[in-house]
């Protein structure tokens, strides 16, 4: 512009927009593909484990709240398709940047790359470590929550009980202790979590 260029400015300016463009209908392709897969291995799961339900002694289906059973058969498959396709796009990012970041390395200083190959067996320990807990606690998280949405759906049916009979301050403490424990749980797991991406 301060030579005066202006079909030079169109021009950068047409092909910029036509790059962003494409980059985001890029970026809405993937999401949606992305998205696709998600909820494919989330009917597939939530399928096997409905089958599963119907196969258990009835005796067995009654040891929990209705509430338990929907949480297992429909919030844990959603959580693990989604953390899995997650997880999955994640470590290939991941592998692209380590190979990209090690070619760039080789040929700037081969000394470095040495200590990195090194440094990294125990940099894999540490990662086995902390994947053991938060395998853990991502599994104690979702029976924890299956038990929270069990109680919510007790306390939710029984309405008219806790009305006449006044109890409503003794559901909000079940509650209280019941989301108390589904919420440290989670805390832990995503603080290990984090410190293990970190």
């Amino acid at each position: 512009i301060s030579n005066k260029d202006l079909d030079l400015f169109l021009k950068l300016l047409l092909g910029f927009m036509g790059v962003a463009t494409a980059c985001r209908l890029l970026n809405l392709y993937w999401n949606r593909k992305t998205l696709q897969l998600k909820h494919n291995i989330y009917h597939d799961l939530s399928s096997r484990m409905l089958a599963k339900y119907y196969r258990l002694p009835y005796s067995e289906t009654q040891r929990f709240a209705p509430g338990y059973s929907t949480s297992r058969i429909h919030d844990e498959p959603f959580a693990a398709s989604t953390q899995t396709v997650d997880l999955i796009f994640l470590f290939s990012t991941g592998i692209v940047s380590l190979v990209t970041a090690s070619i760039y390395l080789t040929i700037l200083s081969p000394s470095s790359t040495v200590f990195l190959t090194l440094f990294m067996p125990f940099l894999l320990l540490i990662a086995n470590k902390y994947n053991k807990g938060i395998k853990h606690f991502a599994k104690e998280e979702s029976e924890e929550e299956a038990k929270l949405r069990a109680y919510l759906t007790r306390a939710t049916e029984a309405y008219q009980s806790v009305r006449l009979f006044d109890l409503g301050s003794h559901v909000k403490l079940g509650f209280k202790i019941m989301a108390t424990r589904f919420t440290q749980v989670a805390f832990r797991r995503f603080s290990l979590s984090n410190l293990n991406s970190t």
